[in-house]
C-alpha cells in the first residue's frame, strides 16, 4: 500500500463546481476516488460566496477521505482563473530582485483593483526572457479557507496555483517554435496568452462566449474567443498568419465557432 506522503489530492476549483481527485503512488500513480459538488451560483449570476465554496471544499474532501484516509497527503489547488486576476507586465527585470519584483506586483494589482488590492493574496513568476512579470491575485479569504480546511483534513497544501499556470504546465509543450497562442476555457470564462519561446508575453482574460450571428454576418465570422487572440495579437504587433500554433485547453467545444487552426486538449487530459 502507497504511504500516505505518496498520496496527492487535487482540488480543481472552477466557477460552479469543485472536483477533487485523490491519486496515490510514485512516479506513477492511481486514481483512488474523484469527487464533485456543484455550487449554486450566487443571486447576481456570479461566482458564490466564500461561505458556498467553503462548504462544498469540505463535502468533497469528505467523500475523498471515506475511499482512503487523507492524513499526511498533498494538497495541490487549481482555481479557475474567473476566480482571479492575471495580469502581465514588461520591463527590464533582469537584475531585479525579488524584494523589488514584490514592489512591481502590488503596484501593478494596487492599478488594477483599486481598494480591493488590499485584500489579495499576489503572487507572481518571472518569465525566461526577464523581460515580462507575470502577476496572480487571489482574494486571502478564499485562501485562508483553503488552507484551514485541509488542515482539517491533515493535507499538506503544496500548490495553489491559478488552473491557467497549471493547464500552461502541462500542455505548453504542444506550441511549437516561434510565436504561439495558449488559451485556456472554463465555462463562459477565457484566458488567452501570447507566447515565444517558452515566454508569456501577452495574456488577456474574459468572456469567450460568442453572441449569435448579427442578420447578414457570415456564420463563419471568427467567434468570440478567436475575436479575442486576434485582439490580443493585434494588441502586441503579431500578425495570427505567422503564429505557428494555437493550443486551447477546453471542455467539449464542438457547439462553437472556432477556427480549424486550434488544437484542443481535454482540460484533465494528462501532459502528452
Amino acid at each position: 500500500m502507497s504511504r500516505p506522503w505518496n498520496s496527492l489530492v487535487t482540488l480543481c476549483v472552477g466557477p460552479l463546481a469543485v472536483l477533487g481527485t485523490l491519486r496515490s503512488g510514485w512516479p506513477s500513480s492511481t486514481v483512488l476516488a474523484r469527487a464533485i459538488e456543484v455550487l449554486e451560483p450566487a443571486a447576481d449570476d456570479k461566482t458564490p460566496p466564500a461561505e458556498a465554496l467553503a462548504l462544498a471544499v469540505d463535502a468533497v474532501l469528505e467523500r475523498l477521505a471515506a475511499t482512503a484516509p487523507l492524513r499526511g497527503a498533498r494538497l495541490a489547488v487549481e482555481l479557475a482563473d474567473a476566480r482571479v486576476h492575471l495580469d502581465l507586465v514588461s520591463g527590464d527585470f533582469s537584475a531585479a530582485s525579488d524584494r523589488q519584483l514584490r514592489v512591481v506586483a502590488d503596484a501593478c494589482v494596487a492599478e488594477l483593483m483599486g481598494d480591493a488590492a488590499a485584500g489579495q493574496a499576489i503572487r507572481w513568476q518571472l518569465q525566461p526572457d526577464l523581460t515580462h512579470l507575470l502577476i496572480c491575485a487571489v482574494a486571502q479569504p478564499e485562501v485562508d479557507a483553503l488552507v484551514e480546511l485541509a488542515g482539517r483534513q491533515g493535507l499538506r497544501l503544496v500548490s495553489l496555483q491559478p488552473e491557467f499556470g497549471a493547464q500552461w504546465n502541462r500542455h505548453a509543450h504542444r506550441l511549437q517554435a516561434g510565436c504561439g497562442v495558449f488559451s485556456v476555457t472554463c465555462g463562459g470564462f477565457a484566458t488567452v496568452a501570447c507566447a515565444r519561446g517558452g515566454t508569456v508575453t501577452a495574456i488577456s482574460s474574459g468572456s469567450w462566449l460568442e453572441e449569435p450571428p448579427l442578420p447578414g454576418e457570415s456564420a463563419t465570422a471568427p467567434g468570440g474567443l478567436d475575436a479575442r487572440v486576434d485582439r490580443l495579437l493585434a494588441s502586441v504587433g503579431e500578425d495570427s498568419a505567422n503564429v505557428g500554433s494555437f493550443v486551447l485547453v477546453a471542455p467539449d467545444v464542438s457547439a462553437r465557432r472556432l477556427a480549424p487552426r486550434w488544437t484542443v486538449v481535454g482540460r484533465h487530459s494528462e501532459a502528452a
